[in-house]
């Protein structure tokens, strides 16, 4: 060993972790970095990769996989922190780390955990190589080494232009070939540590041989494909040209997928890889192969791949992708059952003396286990799905009631439900003032934290929820969208402010409100609302403007224009586009805001410790108290938080605003952080949202827009499939929380002939994308898929059934029904994607996410925060990354918190337009 290489080895080793530590041992840079990569990278070395490279050891189900997938849906979420915290509990050591990280070429990674190795050559090419004109040239080196070995070939003393592979080809050999061939075989910049192999080629003449080669200058217009012209004889200065792609493929779904082009051209070339016209993020860079480990639904679809170089580019022909179903298998039935509740109890009001109804229904593992609550605390024997509350007569019985569902396994909150004594206007008490009805109620509400160009949200979706509940037992007609690009946000507001319309001239009479939670921007007194398809690094020139959507509601002459923004108001990083037109909404007197945040500071939501909290002796310990703590506890902005004590009070709007913004300012953890803001016009402040409704004279309108929302929140019929050759019997349930989700339930209840038989949708929309999907029981078995971005259909909805079961033989099979014509269900009816300027198929995973960047200095914070958080409330640049280290994302914000936030039980992360 020389010198210089043990030096090199020695560095290498001083600062090694030891191979038989547990990974929980490593160093927070070190747990960073391997987060980050697993995280972002391309499919065929990200996390999954990584859980199919070591499934002989440390194996894992498909359920836990997807658990682990779905923590990239929540804030900060991480799949390889998840996955790393459970390799770290059976005992997973770094060796295990530096093995599977090494199966899938993670050099870059592995330079912090493995020591250097000299090259040592496995195989080499022949010294003498004796060939005929017209013959191919091969010459393959193999060899190991760390860091990876690279190579570089020789003819004589020139190196050979872009051979820079273990494999040289040379087709159609001539004698000009003639001559000694080497390859450099190095992994270090000190080129004494590289090793050579020489090779000494002789072409004899062959007088049946003439060249296909191009002559000089020349570029042919048909290519050979039965071997890649080798880049040195290339012409200078010409374009790609593709030589060779993949077939169009079918694979079953958890098998790989491989597609490829070959190509040739002035170098380097480039290669981008498109789906559906819409390019994968992951994928684009200077790999000519598309690879995925495991199919899924989502993965069918018309992939293309362009190839570019400073001269041109070229498209290679459609190439497509089908997925089908695979037999049965361990790894691919969910075998740890669940817990879901499928149906929430909803809102509802009444006439005094009815009778109301809630209903929670819930799948999984059996026993389940319900209780009731009642505006937080526990209804003594309110043990069922179902809770009837009879002849309701007074107002103390109004509340807001939840239920708790458990089995051995799991514990689940359902979503809140509101219950509204409605009132008659004659006898309204005195003392509440002018009296005002509503002819109608409408409201619009959006929420966006599956952010492709910038931070991912997380309360959003529960504030969407939470809100949508609140108002429909006022009696508006809700309409909830999550996660819309900016051309289905204008298109959803105009469809919005057309229902606002009167049938007449002046005021419509109608009740509207507009709320919007997610990202957010404020340039020249102008708000901006971050739609889902923002580029990072957006401006405003890429969102929708809050004024204007003012505008075109004033334009509808409402009685009520309400807007209640839950986002940031700073400046973006990136100059205004200043040729954005300035809206200035009317002074009509019937307009009220309502901001998260006052001006020039950020919003925050709050984050709930945990999603699903382990039952058994931990459950058996706790105290009332903490069980209504845990039954209070949603992951909701701080607006929301507060809005939701106040929104349904028969109180002026104007005072229920004010009372949330008293609230914000005198809660300890946030008023130093968030203030709320409330700006309004109303020339009559005593309307309130909990107004009733009288349509008289208004009757054939309010008809046509009861009509209107219904249409547009249809959801299909639940039925029944017979698969009579099978004797299979599939139930299909339709459920939706959401105006633009639709969750569907199959149960198999008749396996008939099959055993150990599961239900599944399969070959699904390019358009949709799955929100998630899983398995709820084992008997009857039970599964469930979320599908979102219903907006986007273009195409009547169809669904197919697979089976996967074995049959009487123990052999695995599976078979695909045939496809049900659903429709267009819920919001799809309104045909949202005509709004689009760029149509795009949606890019949501559950799983991967786009590449981040090294987290930021304090140097270069943005200037626009305002008075320093504390370490529970986050802050972030606009377009910054996310927290990537294993440890709490928490601990790297420098101010400390004042004495009285120091509580544990809630985190607070920013939902600002800038990220950290």
């Amino acid at each position: 060993m020389s010198g210089r290489e043990a030096g090199l080895r020695s560095r290498a080793t001083r600062f090694l972790p030891r191979g038989k530590d547990n990974i929980k041992k490593l160093g927070p840079d070190i747990a960073q970095k391997v987060r980050k990569a697993l995280d972002t990278a391309p499919q065929d070395r990200n996390w999954r990769a990584f859980v199919a490279a070591m499934v002989e050891k440390f194996s894992f189900s498909q359920q836990e996989v997807e658990q682990f997938g779905m923590a990239a849906n929540r804030l900060n979420g991480s799949p390889t922190q998840m996955l790393m915290d459970h390799l770290a509990s059976r005992d997973f050591r770094v060796r295990d780390l530096i093995k599977y990280l090494d199966a899938l070429g993670w050099e870059y990674l592995l330079l912090d955990l493995k020591p250097y190795e000299k090259i040592k050559v496995i195989s080499a090419p022949r010294e003498k190589v004796k060939l005929m004109e017209g013959d191919t040239l091969t010459l393959a080196v193999s060899a190991t080494a760390f860091p990876y070995p690279r190579f570089q070939w020789f003819k004589g003393d020139d190196e050979i232009q872009g051979a820079t592979d273990s494999t040289l080809m040379i087709p159609d050999i001539s004698q000009s070939d003639t001559g000694t061939y080497s390859c450099r075989i190095h992994n270090s910049s000190d080129l004494d540590l590289a090793v050579f192999t020489f090779s000494s080629v002789n072409v004899a003449p062959n007088p049946n041989y003439t060249s296909q080669r191009p002559q000089e200058g020349c570029w042919p217009d048909s290519l050979p494909t039965s071997a890649p012209i080798p880049r040195e004889i290339i012409p200078a200065g010409q374009p790609p040209h593709i030589l060779e792609q993949s077939a169009d493929v079918t694979v079953s779904m958890g098998t790989p997928i491989m597609l490829y082009v070959s190509a040739i051209g002035t170098q380097p070339l480039e290669y981008c890889w498109f789906k559906n016209g819409s390019p994968e993020p992951s994928e684009m860079g200077s790999s000519s192969q598309y690879k995925v480990d495991y199919a899924s639904v989502v993965d069918s679809g018309s992939y293309e791949c362009q190839v570019k170089n400073q001269y041109g580019k070229m498209k290679s022909k459609v190439i497509s992708v089908r997925i089908v179903l695979q037999p049965a298998t361990k790894a691919t039935v969910m075998e740890t059952c669940t817990l879901d509740i499928i149906a929430h109890p909803k809102s509802c009001a009444l006439e005094k003396g009815g009778n109301a109804l809630f209903l929670c229904r819930a799948v999984g593992e059996l026993p389940i286990n319900y209780q009731w609550y009642k505006d937080g605390r526990p209804m003594p024997g309110e043990t069922r799905h179902e809770l009837i509350i009879r002849d309701i007569k007074s107002y103390d019985q109004e509340g807001s009631f939840q239920c708790r569902v458990w089995n051995r396994s799991l514990e689940l909150i359902s979503a809140g439900a509101f219950l509204r004594l409605d009132y008659d206007v004659p006898t309204l008490p005195s003392n509440v003032g002018t009296v005002h009805t509503a002819t109608d109620k409408i409201a619009l509400l959006i929420g966006n934290y599956d952010y492709s160009g910038t931070d991912l949200l997380k309360a959003p979706k529960v504030d969407v929820q939470v809100l949508a509940e609140l108002l429909r037992s006022m009696d508006f007609k809700v309409v909830t969208l999550l996660n819309l690009t900016l051309g289905e946000m204008e298109a959803a507001v105009e469809k919005f402010c057309s229902l606002l319309r009167s049938d007449g001239p002046g005021n419509s009479g109608v009740y509207g409100l507009f709320y919007f939670c997610g990202h957010g921007i404020e340039e020249k007194g102008q708000c901006y609302l971050v739609p889902q398809d923002a580029p990072t690094g957006y401006s405003s020139s890429n969102c929708l403007c809050a004024q204007k959507v003012v505008q075109q509601m004033q334009d509808a002459n409402p009685a009520l224009c309400t807007m209640i923004l839950d986002c940031c108001r700073i400046k973006s990083d990136n100059p205004p586009d200043t040729s954005l037109e300035h809206y200035v909404p009317r002074p009509s007197g019937n307009v009220i805001y309502l901001y998260a945040t006052t001006l020039g500071m950020r919003a925050y939501e709050f984050e709930k410790r945990s999603e699903h909290m382990p039952l058994g002796h931990l459950y058996r310990k706790q105290t009332q108290d903490e069980v209504k703590a845990r039954v209070n506890e949603e992951p909701n902005g701080v607006l929301v938080k507060h809005l939701r004590k106040h929104l349904c009070r028969r109180k002026p709007v104007e005072s229920v605003f004010a009372e949330v913004r008293r609230d914000i300012s005198s809660d300890p953890k946030v008023n130093k952080y968030q203030i709320a803001e409330v700006s309004t016009n109303l020339g009559e402040p005593e309307r309130s949202l909990a107004d009733k409704i009288l349509y008289t004279g208004h009757t054939q309108v309010f008809k046509k827009r009861t009509e209107l929302w219904r249409n547009a929140h249809v959801k299909p019929d639940n039925c029944r499939v017979h698969i009579k050759h099978l004797g299979v019997t599939v139930d299909l349930e339709y459920y939706a929380d959401f105006s633009n989700v639709l969750s569907i339930v199959l149960t198999v209840t008749n396996p008939g002939t099959t055993k150990d038989c599961h239900a599944w949708i399969v070959n699904l929309p390019l358009t949709l994308s799955v929100m998630d999907v899983g398995k709820l029981s084992d008997s009857p078995v039970r599964t469930k898929i979320v599908l979102q971005d219903l907006q986007k259909l273009k195409e009547p909805l169809t669904l197919t059934i697979g089976l996967q079961y074995c049959d009487e033989r123990r052999v695995n099979c599976s078979y695909e029904h045939e496809p049900i014509r659903v429709g267009f269900p819920l919001i799809s009816t309104l045909a949202l994607w005509k709004g689009e300027r760029n149509q795009t198929v949606s890019r949501r995973v559950p799983t991967e996410h786009y590449q981040v960047d090294e987290p930021p200095t304090y140097a270069n914070m943005s200037p626009n925060y305002v008075n320093s958080p504390p370490s529970h409330l986050g802050k972030s640049p606009v377009g910054g990354p996310r927290n990537t280290s294993f440890p709490s994302c928490m601990s790297s914000v420098p101010s400390q918190p004042p004495s009285s936030c120091g509580s544990k039980d809630i985190k607070y992360v920013n939902i600002s337009g800038d990220m950290w």
